[in-house]
């Protein structure tokens, strides 16, 4: 209810007065039948009443007949004292000193100070779009500053909150945006959605540690974050704060600098994302966990060092892609600090721009979803001390090379997973070691591909003298590199065809031993796989024990797409052939004219006939290939100088005796496995 102003409670003091008087001239009448005529009151004039013939000498009855006058006259001074009530601007707040009230709340406002006390909440919009206030005082007492309270108050510069104040709700400040001077109060819990979004003159800000919440109630709608919008650069966490709250920074996009304590256990869900802004963040030791996009879109954030206490990412919503606590960010460089025995699964998901990560040794686990997605991510180093990787860690890192000790669980990890690896160390023998390296390697004739497809591998082992008593149930455990076939029929033990032996079907073949030492030969046929990855190992119990011991690994790296010509030909009709991807339709043109289009055999080869067009002695024509490889178009040229005198092979034949039966081979025929032939002088 609105109170009385000061120059009110004078007109009314001043009018009682007049009232007074007027009853002192008032003259009663003689009987009391007599009727008392009044006349009403218009345009607030004094209505006198009309004297009766005979005068009443008793003050009771003059008193009761002109009871029906004053109460008029009373009435018509309070029309006249809420006429004379200060004016009010559009939002009924008034422009002077005088006193409001709202509930239990009541304010002044004079010249543009605007001082609000009492108890309880500030109501919603009190005061939104008032642009006559320029400052606000809000004295101990009140608890809250609701929704919309100052919203769109452009010309107001300072507030001063008290530490009563334990909510400022939905846009309660938004689009204040002269406003420069904020500082929160002690005992916030609560920052509504936009509280101070599009304060653009607002750049600094300490965060109190009791704050808990942010509302995330418009998440859907990108409403959110606090100070989204705003001109804010940098930002405090006071020290004493355990989690950051979801969304407190979401869209700050001109915050550069944040400065969080060690008090700080959580960052909590998209509590940074989109500060596009954002370059120096050093987490707090005491670290444990991170929201989904905790630092997500933070394009200007290229480096981070992740501390050795952090033991979760949040992946509550990996079902929608939004997981990673860096997604999007433009983070190049993250290190993390020694001690972290398990890197959290989905850490570093989506960094795209990652390319360069430090892992300690004292790493023993990385976790799935790592590094999914980490397509810039090329090479990396892991310890020998990681024992174990989580199947997807590296799905969609398309460019890496992991950088690794032989032998190594990540070793074995990355061929079984289709990674291309490099040695970083070279083996080290000890005693412990029951395989001799000596008598131990594998090897791939890959030169033997490049003419048929078929790639032969020689596979040797020797166990330890002090060893062979110390061992039981050994066998050889082969893993083919991905997209190879498996030529069963060339599979030799010993110089002996091998039957006794298990074929996934897919990748592995187990062969059971018996021997010292011994020889495994076989043939796979490539599809024009680029990576060409395989590893054997023996199999065995050592003192009853189940092991295995690396014999060896395939690393190779093979070309989809290769064409063979000779440089020098004689004939304006030549033979050009090559490896493509297996069942690929390979084009072929001479001198930009394409002249024709084969199709590669299931191993991967390909070969036709093409013609130089009007040659020219000693002039150089160009050959080129293409076929789309993984959905994307590769192509390989080769040139070939014409020379009419050039001699050129026609036919090269081999004849040969196998077991008593003369046979012959075409080796100018690309197209099939050539027989092995042995020669025995004498």
């Amino acid at each position: 209810m609105r109170k009385i102003s000061k120059r009110g409670v004078a007109l009314f003091l001043a009018l009682t007065m007049t009232i007074s008087a007027l009853q002192t001239c008032v003259f009663a009448t003689e009987s009391k039948s007599t009727e008392v005529e009044a006349t009403q009151v218009k345009d607030s004039e004094i209505v006198e009443t009309e004297e009766n013939e005979r005068e009443n000498e008793d003050a009771g009855e003059r008193h009761s007949t002109g009871t029906f006058s004053i109460v008029r006259i009373e009435e018509t001074f309070t029309e006249m004292i809420q006429q004379a009530s200060p004016a009010s601007n559009e939002n009924g707040t008034e422009n002077t000193a005088d006193e409001e009230t709202e509930g239990s709340i009541t304010y002044t406002l004079e010249n543009g100070v605007l001082t609000i006390r009492g108890t309880g909440a500030i109501t919603d919009g009190a005061f939104q779009n008032n642009t006559d206030i320029t400052e606000v005082i809000i004295e101990d007492g009140v608890t809250e500053i609701s929704s919309n309270a100052f919203r769109g108050c452009t010309n107001l510069v300072k507030i001063m909150v008290p530490d009563s104040i334990i909510s400022i709700d939905n846009y309660a400040f938004e689009g204040c945006k002269a406003l420069t001077g904020v500082v929160l109060p002690k005992n916030l819990e609560n920052l509504g959605v936009l509280a101070f979004g599009g304060c653009t003159a607002l750049t600094e800000i300490q965060i109190p540690a009791s704050l808990t919440t942010v509302d995330s109630s418009k998440s859907y709608s990108s409403e959110v974050g606090a100070f989204k919008g705003s001109g804010l650069q940098k930002a405090t966490i006071e020290d004493g704060m355990q989690t950051i709250p979801s969304y407190l920074f979401f869209g700050s996009e001109k915050l550069t600098t944040v400065t969080i304590p060690d008090s700080v256990t959580v960052i909590d869900n998209y509590a940074f994302d989109r500060c596009t802004a954002l370059t120096g963040v050093v987490l707090p030791k005491n670290l444990e966990k991170f929201g989904i996009l905790a630092f997500g879109e933070c394009t200007a954030l290229t480096e981070i060092q992740i501390p050795a206490s952090l033991t979760t990412v949040d992946s509550s919503k990996s079902y929608s892609s939004e997981a990673g606590a860096f997604k999007g960010s433009g983070l190049q460089k993250a290190t993390i600090e020694d001690g972290m025995q398990t890197i959290p699964s989905y850490l570093f998901f989506g960094s795209e721009k990652l390319t360069t990560v430090t892992i300690p040794d004292s790493v023993t686990v990385i976790g799935n979803y790592v590094f999914n997605g980490c397509i810039g991510l090329r090479n990396l180093q892991i310890p020998s001390s990681v024992t174990t990787v989580e199947k997807d860690t590296f799905t969609n890192c398309d460019n890496l090379t992991i950088y690794c000790d032989n032998p190594s669980e990540i070793l074995i990890y990355a061929i079984e997973n289709n990674i291309s690896v490099q040695i970083a160390n070279m083996f080290t023998d000890d005693d412990s070691y029951v395989l001799n390296r000596d008598g131990t390697n594998i090897y791939a004739n890959m030169d033997s591909m490049s003419v048929n497809g078929t790639v032969p591998i020689t596979v040797q082992y020797s166990i330890k003298d002090a060893w062979i008593q110390k061992i039981s149930d050994m066998s050889i455990k082969l893993f083919l590199p991905n997209g190879v076939e498996f030529d069963e029929s060339t599979l030799m033990v010993d110089g002996e065809l091998c039957t006794d032996y298990q074929y996934d079907d897919e990748r592995t073949v187990t062969i059971p031993v018996s021997k010292a030492e011994g020889i495994i030969k076989y043939s796979v046929k490539t599809s024009g796989s680029e990576k060409f990855n395989g590893y054997t190992a023996l199999q065995l119990k050592k003192n009853g024990v189940s092991a295995y011991e690396l014999i060896g690994i395939l690393n190779e790296i093979v070309e989809p797409l290769t064409i063979e010509v000779p440089d020098i030909t004689g004939t304006e009709t030549i033979n050009v052939s090559g490896a493509a991807p297996a069942s690929t339709a390979v084009s072929v043109a001479v001198d930009g004219d394409q002249q024709i289009t084969v199709m590669s055999n299931k191993n991967g080869r390909w070969s036709t006939e093409v013609t130089l067009i009007q040659p020219q002695d000693y002039t150089s024509h160009e050959i080129d290939v293409s076929c789309f490889y993984n959905e994307k178009e590769i192509s390989k040229v080769a040139d070939i100088t014409y020379c009419s005198d050039q001699a050129t092979m026609t036919d090269f034949t081999m004849t040969y005796n196998e077991h008593n039966v003369i046979k012959t081979c075409d080796l100018m025929n690309r197209d099939y496995v050539r027989p092995k032939v042995y020669y025995l002088p004498g």
